[in-house]
């Protein structure tokens, strides 16, 4: 859906060109149409020379639009001083442009100046203040603000509530979350399928399962968020044989999925220690567009690794393009698990010389290892390793350190 809007700003963009008359284009206002085929959205924006004429407002609030579909920030800021310098009338249409536009790019800092500065607010400055909020993971302010437009008169819509229900969902504040639907029903509005979206999320984030599937059940036109939001629900409950079952039922219904489902489905699969589904779901990536997304193969690592197949284990690890302290632990704990210590041992070592910094899970996973092998020497020096990344105070570690002390024969240590 993403990809079509984008399409459709430049096929857009490159229409207001043509609609400026010859005379009032400067040569490189031509240059619009690399919008629609340059493999580089930086290099083709700098091309674009802006015009500075009060009748071409609405090419400015397009090129806004385009640099925020495709977080173009720089872009995006420039065209922001450019504005100012030309002293274009800053409309609150155009207000809520360059709002939506940082909101968008992850800039709440500068979607804040702007709302801040706003002489009046309409409807969509509040929502899209609120929602550039909430996709920032901000859900405190994306709450203050939604409170804020309520004392200001302002009825709650669909768009604003989706937001809102999302940040509760964050926080995991099923109280809010119920209180801020309430606002909608109380308003006569219908739950569309991005607020029944929203509410799968917040009842599976608040452990509230049946809630949760009796609102799944409830969305007419189901779209892949709401099965994923389901599957990935199910799989951080340790429901995995359900979220299985779930996928399956989705594919019945042809529905494609996305990054969120599959690696939902991988997790239920390595807490299950289903290597059979694990594999057809691998299949089914290969032919998708996350073949060789990061984060996806990194869960293939953790459930190859779960399931004792270290061979494929490897396989996903060595696809990698940049190689994490998430992946190497994940390769590493997958050979610990098994008994594997030294491909374990080996492992620790190759992420060191590659300038990977271990992180808490690192060293648990390591520490476990030297359990099994009652290396004494050897957990000592791992336990000055940990000393000196700061790491003995953390509670986690500390408690693996115990333990390993304990099974190595020496509790006086620890």
């Amino acid at each position: 859906m993403v990809a079509v809007n984008v399409e459709s700003e430049k096929t857009h963009l490159c229409a207001l060109t043509e609609s400026i008359p010859e005379d009032r284009r400067d040569v490189k206002v031509h240059n619009t149409h690399h919008l629609s085929y340059s493999e580089s959205l930086a290099t083709a924006l700098d091309k674009v020379q802006l015009p500075c004429s009060r009748a071409d407002f609405a090419f400015l609030a397009a090129f806004l639009r385009l640099c925020g579909n495709m977080c173009a920030l720089a872009q995006g800021q420039l065209v922001h001083i450019h504005i100012i310098k030309c002293e274009v009338d800053q409309t609150t249409f155009l207000q809520n442009v360059l709002l939506q536009m940082y909101g968008k790019c992850g800039a709440v800092n500068d979607a804040y100046a702007v709302f801040a500065k706003m002489q009046q607010h309409d409807q969509h400055s509040w929502n899209f203040m609120a929602s550039a909020y909430t996709n920032s993971g901000e859900w405190d302010l994306a709450l203050e603000i939604f409170y804020r437009s309520r004392t200001q008169g302002f009825t709650v819509n669909e768009y604003v509530l989706t937001s809102i229900i999302s940040a509760c969902a964050g926080k995991e504040d099923l109280r809010q979350g119920k209180n801020a639907y309430a606002c909608l029903v109380d308003s006569d509005y219908e739950a569309s399928e991005a607020v029944g979206n929203a509410l799968v999320n917040l009842y599976g984030r608040c452990h509230c399962l049946d809630d949760m599937w009796t609102v799944f059940n409830k969305i007419v036109e189901k779209s892949v968020i709401s099965w994923s939001s389901v599957i990935m629900a199910y799989t951080r409950h340790n429901l995995g044989r359900e979220a299985i079952s779930l996928w399956r039922h989705m594919q019945q219904e042809a529905i494609l999925p996305n990054k969120a489902t599959i690696i939902g489905l991988i997790d239920a699969c390595a807490n299950e220690a289903a290597l059979h589904r694990g594999k057809q779901a691998h299949c089914c990536i290969l032919r998708s567009l996350f073949e060789n997304d990061g984060m996806v193969l990194t869960t293939f690592i953790n459930m190859y690794g779960k399931c004792g197949d270290m061979e494929n284990a490897l396989k996903a690890f060595e696809r990698l393009q940049e190689h994490s302290v998430v992946s190497w632990t994940a390769l590493m704990a997958g050979y610990s698990q098994h008994g594997h210590t030294k491909e374990a041992f080996e492992i620790f070592d190759k992420m060191q010389q590659n300038g990977i910094t271990p992180n808490e899970v690192t060293f648990v996973c390591i520490l476990d290892a030297y359990n099994s092998q009652g290396l004494l020497d050897k957990a000592k020096q791992m336990h000055a390793c940990i000393k000196h990344s700061g790491f003995e105070v953390n509670v986690v570690v500390e408690t693996a350190l115990v333990k390993m002390y304990g099974k190595c024969g020496s509790p006086s240590d620890a």
